[in-house]
């Protein structure tokens, strides 16, 4: 029985030390739960953070590269436009002075058209003429017309030559011609320059009113200069019918050049609510290809574009004016 009382009062003095060691090691666990569970949503909310980042980022980027595709679809557009010039008409001139100064009608798809981005004194080749005419007028989209100069050691033309002399001063109504088949009544033939006469670029045109087998009438016309070689040509002037009416105009210089000189600035584009800055550089790697490097940056934003993107485009009159 002793031993029993014993036993129980030692239980009963050890129960205090047993309570008090639970409750540490509980606290214990707590501690380390919680320092636990914070580095886990610590964690947790870094990643989110990141992934949230990443998806602002990536809809960032669809965004600008959606805007540089439009920009792209743009531009394509505009160089199938571009460049299209044909002849629509009769080129005539009415100077005896200066004959070879010509006007010809034209067909203007639009004002985005290569001609007028090209400078006086370009070599326009008209048809097969490569090289026969030099431009003096820009056209833009309120022209129907061009002028231009034309050279007669260059041009595809119907001529003969001349067998009667002629003196400066003279007021000659005809000429007596080599060959008349190919001159008809309405054509305005330019005769000269006298061929005897070393550099010489006197010429002088007149309309033809009539004609036999071996000569040609005209308005009589006061001659400043003589035309005395029995080989000085007579030359028909281009009009209606002939090789360059109804065809395409083209010039001597890069098409894709003038592609570039045509295109609009492109500027700050507001999309979903945010402002881009698009920059756009082209050059030309050939004559006939523009290459287009293109960056997008958010304006609310410091660093690095959002997206670069490079393109070529070659403008549709390439394919009629290789």
């Amino acid at each position: 029985m002793k031993t029993n009382t014993n036993f129980k009062l030692a239980m009963l003095l050890s129960l205090p030390n047993r309570q008090q060691h639970q409750q540490g090691f509980t606290l214990i666990e707590v501690i380390v739960a919680m320092v636990v569970l914070s580095i886990f949503i610590l964690t947790a909310l870094s990643a989110v953070i990141i992934g949230l980042n990443l998806k602002l980022k990536a809809k960032l980027n669809n965004e600008a590269t959606l805007i540089i595709e439009q920009d792209i679809e743009r531009v394509r557009y505009a160089s199938t436009q571009f460049g299209i010039v044909t002849v629509s008409g009769t080129p005539s001139t009415t100077s005896t002075t200066n004959p070879l100064a010509l006007t010809i009608p034209v067909s203007l798809v639009n004002n985005q058209n290569y001609l007028s981005t090209a400078t006086a004194g370009s070599t326009l080749r008209i048809g097969s003429q490569t090289g026969a005419y030099t431009l003096t007028s820009i056209p833009n989209e309120n022209n129907t017309s061009i002028g231009v100069t034309a050279d007669l050691n260059r041009i595809t033309v119907r001529a003969t030559t001349l067998a009667l002399g002629l003196t400066s001063g003279s007021s000659p109504s005809s000429i007596t011609v080599a060959d008349t088949s190919r001159i008809n009544i309405g054509d305005r033939i330019v005769i000269g320059p006298d061929s005897s006469v070393t550099g010489s670029t006197n010429v002088f045109s007149v309309v033809v009113t009539n004609k036999t087998a071996s000569t040609v009438a005209f308005n009589h016309v006061t001659l400043n200069a003589s035309y005395t070689a029995n080989n000085t040509p007579v030359t028909v002037l281009p009009r209606s019918g002939d090789v360059i009416a109804n065809t395409q105009i083209c010039t001597d210089g890069s098409i894709a050049s003038s592609f570039i000189g045509s295109l609009s600035n492109v500027s700050n584009i507001n999309f979903n609510g945010r402002t881009y800055q698009i920059t756009r550089t082209a050059t030309v790697p050939s004559a006939t290809t523009v290459k287009l490097d293109y960056a997008v940056r958010d304006t609310t934003v410091s660093g690095s574009s959002l997206a670069s993107l490079t393109a070529e485009v070659i403008p549709s009159v390439t394919f009629q004016c290789p």
